[in-house]
């Protein structure tokens, strides 16, 4: 809007002092046009090149209020001349903000109504008399108030409307969590798996690195919760689901909830993967969480692990990783569980 008004301003300044030079031959007027008009140039190129809104606003603000002093001093009024004044507080608020355009307007205004008064019977032959300054004094002030007050209306408009947007952008955020985790154990779901991997794995393939994806079973879990409860179960998942994230953490790897008792994961090559995946198993044991139910010696709580590793293809994509993976987790269930099976 600044660049816009100064753009104007330049445009109308140069106007007005060619029609004072020919048509009005007042030639004291048309250099004060042609000398603010150049200063309004001045003003707006310095926005172009520094971007700096306050300082063009200001800048322009002071021109044209300078401009308006001298040019009333100079036309006491002819062709009621004055009433150019009407358009100082606008800039003045609108430019610089409700708190410093009042002080500017105010300012401006009390230089003008010391003019009008010292031009009571002298302006335009004695025609400016004193109704005319209470006029202008109170249609003046006026004017400024409502310029002022609705300034104040959009400032706070624009505030709840900030407010207003901010929360929209909080509770968007909030259903997108929502919409891509898992309520119970705060993994991701399902539905992220489906839209997340394939990326994943896109990535992988244009770098030309190889992943590892794994497919994640808790053993005799239906035993577990037989045993000790459905709340104990959901218990046991939000801490197996923890001990994954722990192991990935700050690493940049997934992990989901895709099942009932049914984790993936997926790590990029470039870590410790083996490692990582290796320790799984342990991990999951010293959680120590007792499983009465369970069929293996230890009588804790343990997974298997089926894990799929192959640098991505076009033809090796998500469901390729998936069917390998969940082919070598049956594998590890045959082989006596809380052990991990791969596929290279």
């Amino acid at each position: 809007m600044i660049n816009s008004m100064l753009s104007l301003c330049v445009v109308a300044f140069f106007l007005f002092a060619y029609l004072n030079i020919i048509v009005t031959q007042d030639y004291f007027i048309a250099a004060l046009d042609l000398f603010t008009g150049l200063l309004s140039l001045f003003t707006l190129g310095l926005l172009r090149r520094d971007k700096n809104i306050q300082q063009a606003a200001f800048l322009s603000t002071i021109v044209l209020m300078t401009f308006m002093i001298v040019f009333i001093t100079r036309n006491e009024n002819s062709h009621f001349g004055i009433i150019w004044s009407i358009f100082i507080p606008y800039f003045a608020i609108m430019f610089n903000g409700k708190k410093l355009g009042l002080y500017i307007s105010i300012f401006f205004y009390t230089i003008m109504f010391a003019l009008a008064y010292k031009g009571l019977g002298i302006w335009s032959d004695g025609e400016w008399a004193s109704i005319d300054l209470v006029r202008f004094t109170i249609a003046s002030s006026l004017l400024t108030f409502i310029i002022y007050m609705t300034e104040s209306a959009h400032e706070q408009a624009d505030k709840e409307l900030s407010l207003v947007r901010a929360s929209e952008q909080k509770i968007l955020q909030e259903l997108t969590h929502l919409a891509i985790t898992d309520e119970l154990t705060g993994s991701y779901n399902r539905r992220h798996f489906n839209k997340t991997l394939p990326q994943f794995l896109d990535n992988a393939k244009n770098n030309n690195e190889s992943v590892s994806f794994f497919i994640l079973d808790i053993d005799y879990f239906k035993e577990y919760n037989d045993t000790y409860g459905h709340y104990a179960g959901d218990i046991v998942l939000k801490k197996v689901a923890q001990k994954l994230a722990s192991l990935v953490e700050n690493k940049g790897k997934l992990i989901f909830r895709i099942g009932g008792e049914e984790f993936a994961g997926v790590i990029s090559m470039k870590d410790d993967t083996q490692a990582i995946i290796n320790s799984i198993n342990e991990q999951i044991l010293e959680l120590n969480i007792e499983h009465s139910s369970s069929k293996l010696p230890c009588k804790k709580l343990t997974v298997s692990v089926g894990v799929c590793t192959h640098c991505p293809s076009d033809e090796k994509q998500l469901e390729y990783f998936y069917k390998q993976a969940d082919s070598a987790l049956y594998k590890a269930k045959n082989s006596g569980r809380n052990t991990i099976a791969t596929v290279e």
